[in-house]
């Protein structure tokens, strides 16, 4: 009979710690170990060790087949092991950019199958825990690409023809953790054409699984130049609720996909569990809904498939969104908008800065923020001669603080930060704001000069205290009268969202920001703010606005205030 080759459950250990791992692909049972390292054994179709002896154990194990004068086939493994050194070092770099740690944990979970999975649970100084599978490497400033439907897509900039769009999530889960802590590289390309979108983000409004193929092939062709990439991956709620999709067909696709990714060269794939929409949308998502059913089932099949797999990490989004005083597993309200599919902008924030930010600390190193480069088109900021419109106080040079109506009270001042000055403005007496909320913009006076043919980004620090007054940001590159090349009109950073519909984006006050969910603004911002796609100099050169729009709405109380510090302010050329 034929044999086949082997596999492990489990790849790697600690050394000196004990290892199990499940034998795969067993097709007799009777298997020996032949050589190799000391004090292994096979038990029950098991390979074990009481104590994994060296930093990289080498074990040949051959499984018979049966009868007298029988065949056998021999398979070889190298398992490593980690030393307490790299147990340290991994543990330093899961921790956020200014973290100590309190206490370092070495856990471990007996698999189903008898397997031994080793993982390490961090607490930082302030108390937060990161649990992290033992044995992954972490990376530094990975690319990072997009699989999937809305619910994963960032897409933020603006396209010539549908001025202000910014894609379905504008400032998604992805674009927030980004800007907490600089883990990852991430491009997009605006196009005038349907879906607007392209480059890192091959996620598309409306995707099914039948998609997934072109999407892959697309990203994979994208990242083949990267040498190291990252592969973020959704599927689910679409298909389950248009196509009654099962968890068996989620597994099966997953699986699939999972290949032609890691083909592509991903080093890591992050994988979306999925949330359940309230059941107050009926359908498959009504209670017993056959939604729910397949979405628990493959949600749990996710733990077991990264825990056999180190290249697997499970963006745990159920977690943070699943509220757990609903018996039936409804989301939090702020959690979507609209018909319940789409975040929110609390619901986009608290995801990035949540489970995916805890996701890409297990496989990344910590990356510091760029100096300013020389190519910058913007230099530091200094003065005290910029103008003011509605405003007290003191604004940079070459810089203008303008409030569109005087509703608040904005007093502008300076901050030095790190050596830096930043622009501070203070907004005050907003009780009067009214429902559509009032705008506080930053800009240049002068437009910037972009070259023909340069592609450029916009970064920028921002920095928001804690306040009950709620807000949201708009920062980018580009205007309606300073856009570069018209297939890279706007670049935008940062820009909140309301309705399900994809173009519907909040840039100035009015009805739609009195309807829709503001940022979270009880949490502390210490934003990397930075476009992700880039306003292109069209021929003869493009003259480019430069703002960051501060939307506020009334706050609730008289003595409740709103202060934002802007620095670091600096362009950066795109490759």
């Amino acid at each position: 009979m034929a044999l086949n080759a082997l596999t492990l459950s489990v790849t790697s250990g600690i050394v000196g710690r004990p290892f199990r791992s499940k034998i795969n692909g067993l097709s007799t049972g009777k298997v020996d170990v032949l050589r190799g390292a000391p004090g292994f054994g096979v038990v029950n179709g098991t390979l074990r060790s009481e104590a994994l002896p060296y930093t990289t154990s080498r074990v040949v194990l051959r499984e018979w087949e049966p009868g007298v004068g029988a065949g056998y086939r021999d398979t070889a493994f190298e398992i490593p092991g980690a030393t307490q050194v790299e147990v340290l070092a991994q543990a330093d770099a899961t921790l956020g950019a200014g973290r100590t740690a309190r206490a370092i944990r070495v856990v471990h979970q007996r698999q189903p199958d008898g397997s031994l999975v080793y993982s390490l649970d961090v607490e930082n100084d302030l108390g937060a825990t990161t649990s992290v599978p033992l044995g992954r490497d972490t990376i530094d400033f990975p690319r990072i690409g997009l699989i999937g439907p809305s619910t994963i897509a960032q897409n933020n900039y603006g396209a010539t023809a549908t001025p202000w769009r910014a894609g379905n999530l504008s400032s998604g889960p992805l674009v927030w953790a980004l800007m907490a802590d600089r883990r990852a590289d991430f491009r997009t390309m605006a196009k005038t054409t349907a879906p607007f979108y392209d480059g890192d983000n091959q996620a598309i409004y409306g995707a099914t699984q039948d998609s997934y193929a072109a999407q892959i092939a697309a990203l994979n062709a994208r990242m083949s130049g990267a040498a190291n990439w990252v592969a973020w991956y959704e599927v689910g709620r679409n298909d389950v609720q248009n196509n009654a999709a099962t968890a068996a067909d989620l597994i099966a696709w997953t699986q699939r996909d999972v290949a032609l990714l890691r083909a592509g060269g991903a080093k890591y794939i992050l994988l979306s569990n999925l949330w359940k929409k309230d059941t107050s949308q009926g359908g498959v998502w009504a209670v017993g809904g056959a939604g729910r059913t397949a979405l628990d089932a493959y949600n749990a099949w996710l733990k077991t498939y990264e825990a056999a797999n180190k290249d697997i990490v499970v963006v745990d989004y159920v977690s943070a969104y699943t509220d757990p005083a609903s018996a039936d597993g409804n989301p939090f309200a702020w959690v979507a908008r609209g018909v319940g599919t789409h975040y929110s902008a609390i619901g986009a924030q608290r995801g990035g800065i949540g489970p995916v930010l805890a996701a890409l600390r297990k496989i990344t190193k910590p990356h510091p923020y760029p100096a300013r480069p020389a190519e910058s088109l913007i230099g530091a900021l200094s003065g005290t001669g910029g103008t003011k419109t509605n405003a007290t106080g003191t604004v940079v040079d070459g810089w203008d603080l303008t409030q569109a109506a005087a509703t608040a009270t904005v007093v502008g001042s300076t901050e030095t930060i790190n050596g830096e000055t930043f622009q501070v403005a203070t907004i005050s007496a907003a009780t009067g704001t009214g429902a559509n909320g009032g705008q506080l913009t930053f800009a240049k006076t002068a437009n910037i000069a972009v070259p023909a043919g340069k592609k450029v980004g916009l970064r920028c620090k921002v920095l928001i205290p804690a306040s009950a007054v709620p807000y949201g940001l708009v920062i980018g590159l580009g205007s309606a009268t300073g856009q570069g090349d018209a297939s890279q009109a706007r670049a935008f950073a940062i820009i909140p969202q309301t309705g399900d519909d994809p173009t519907t984006v909040i840039a100035a006050p009015g009805a739609a920001w009195a309807a829709t969910p503001k940022f979270d603004g009880s949490i502390p911002q210490e934003l990397w703010v930075e476009t992700s796609s880039y306003v292109l100099g069209a021929t003869g050169g493009s003259n480019v606005a430069v703002s960051i729009g501060l939307l506020f709405g009334p706050a609730v109380a008289a003595g409740d205030s709103l202060a934002i510090k802007v620095g670091q302010i600096q362009t950066f050329e795109v490759g």
